[in-house]
């Protein structure tokens, strides 16, 4: 009867953790980016806020077609998943269109709604991996896990 008890204490301090785990996943936990509260989950190894912002601004900042054809562009975490070495975040976009021919098919503002002028605002997931040094950009997701 003895190891029966001992299975079942085994089986307890599993069901412990399980629920720890859980309710640190809970969100709430995140941190604002922008001064707004996303109420986004926290878990360890999650690429922060900032890094993830200052990600797509190099990503963008490097695609000098993107760059040059927007004013005013903000960038804001709206969600996270992250599956293994890689996260997916949902990000919210906007910016101003500028330039002469804003409709071009790749690059960060591949998806971008709007005509020159337009105030612009949409959401768009990219994936990003986990090197040794942190996380990079590495693409968008498609199709979009994030809904």
């Amino acid at each position: 009867m003895g190891s029966n008890r001992t299975i079942q204490t085994l089986l307890q301090a599993v069901m412990v953790v399980l629920l720890a785990a859980l309710l640190y996943r809970l969100p709430g936990g995140g941190s604002s980016v922008g001064g707004r509260d996303v109420g986004l989950q926290s878990a360890p190894g999650m690429p922060t806020h900032d890094e993830i912002v200052k990600r797509f601004r190099a990503y963008f900042d490097d695609d000098k077609e993107a760059s040059s054809k927007v004013a005013g562009l903000g960038v804001t975490v709206e969600d996270i998943s992250v599956e293994g070495s890689e996260a997916y975040v949902k990000l919210r976009i906007q910016f101003r269109w500028e330039g002469h021919n804003v409709r071009y098919t790749e690059g960060p503002l591949k998806n971008a709604p709007g005509n020159r002028g337009d105030t612009v605002q949409y959401t768009e997931v990219f994936k990003f991996r986990r090197w040794t040094k942190g996380w990079d950009l590495e693409g968008r997701r498609e199709p979009p896990i994030i809904q």
